[in-house]
């Protein structure tokens, strides 16, 4: 089912008996899709309707400074986006970077999302810690061609976090 809001934005959400899930947080809509006899429900963020060519979103975080989103395009290309607070992301960004790079390593447990741009290189970095206790870490780096760096640890949006207390 699919329903529109007074944003620009659309969410589905899946009907098991009675119960259908949906809500909004950070200007972002979510959906939960809630299946008998499974132990956690599994979620999913709606994409934006006026951005047609997104295929799905990668990482989006924050901190007190950014709002960062990596998302996948249909067209295969890894685009990062940047918002300065108090700015949201259902407004323009502030920076916009296409054909970033992705770098895994053979455990899949760090991510690199890396963006160059002129003489400067933006990386998100994604570490998913191993584990019974496995947490995730994200952290913008942004450095030059003389390996100056700024570091920032970023806070991660994705809806699991925001969906234990259902």
């Amino acid at each position: 089912m699919w329903a529109s809001f007074s944003t620009s934005w659309a969410f589905c959400t899946e009907r098991i008996g009675k119960r259908e899930i949906g809500f909004r947080q950070y200007k972002a809509i979510k959906s939960v899709q809630v299946i008998p006899n499974q132990s956690k429900p599994t979620t999913a963020i709606a994409i934006p309707q006026n951005e047609p060519d997104l295929q799905h979103i990668l990482i989006l975080c924050h901190n007190a400074n950014y709002t960062v989103r990596v998302d996948q395009l249909c067209n295969g290309q890894i685009r990062y986006q940047c918002w300065h607070k108090p700015k949201t992301f259902l407004e323009p960004p502030n920076l916009v970077l296409i054909n970033g790079l992705i770098r895994q390593t053979d455990k899949k447990d760090k991510t690199e999302f890396v963006f160059p741009y002129g003489e400067w290189t933006y990386t998100v970095e994604r570490i998913v810690s191993q584990g019974k206790f496995a947490s995730t870490h994200i952290f913008l780096e942004v450095s030059n061609a003389d390996n100056q760096r700024s570091t920032w640890k970023m806070e991660d949006l994705t809806p699991p976090k925001y969906l234990n207390h259902l």
